[in-house]
């Protein structure tokens, strides 16, 4: 009985993985690494603020999707984390992007992949109470370059975040 489950679950993962294209392995790929970026936020009328990012992201499920941490030391606020998970779903066509930060949000975003950005879909979501719009925009222009561009409005402040920067060189 065990052998017979166990040849109808690789059957059906055998189709799913003849039913996928190859997008997901392509932005696996292309996120995996460990990255140097550099970030420059803008808060309402204040100056803007730069400072470092690094983010590490592997493939995982089977290469279906990229898991990603990202930390960074914010002037004024102190160390930031987070981690997600992105990858790209065949059946609809759709990247998605969950991620978990120490700053206590949750982020579940969707998006249309075209050319070499994705743009996501206009996320509502709630932080320490207060209801947000963020606008999320991720490009990567050529192998080992990444541009994401963030603008989330609370009320009536708004804060636009830019990070960009190169995946590190492999070493031996």
């Amino acid at each position: 009985m065990v052998f017979v489950v166990m040849v109808a679950m690789s059957q059906g993962a055998s189709a799913v993985q003849n039913h996928e294209d190859k997008r997901a392995e392509q932005l696996a790929h292309a996120l995996a690494g460990r990255w140097n970026l550099t970030a420059t936020i803008t808060e309402s009328s204040a100056s803007p603020v730069r400072f470092a990012v690094t983010m590490g992201c592997r493939p995982t499920a089977l290469g279906a999707a990229a898991d990603c941490t990202f930390s960074a030391r914010l002037p004024g606020a102190g160390p930031m984390e987070a981690s997600a998970v992105i990858g790209y779903n065949a059946d609809d066509g759709r990247v998605y992007w969950m991620e978990i930060s120490s700053a206590g949000e949750f982020h579940a975003h969707r998006g249309q992949w075209s050319g070499d950005t994705i743009e996501f879909e206009p996320l509502q979501f709630t932080s320490h109470a207060a209801t947000s719009v963020e606008h999320l925009t991720l490009t990567l222009p050529s192998d080992g370059a990444l541009l994401l561009k963030s603008t989330t409005t609370t009320g009536a402040t708004s804060s636009a975040l830019e990070v960009k920067g190169k995946r590190q060189a492999q070493t031996r």
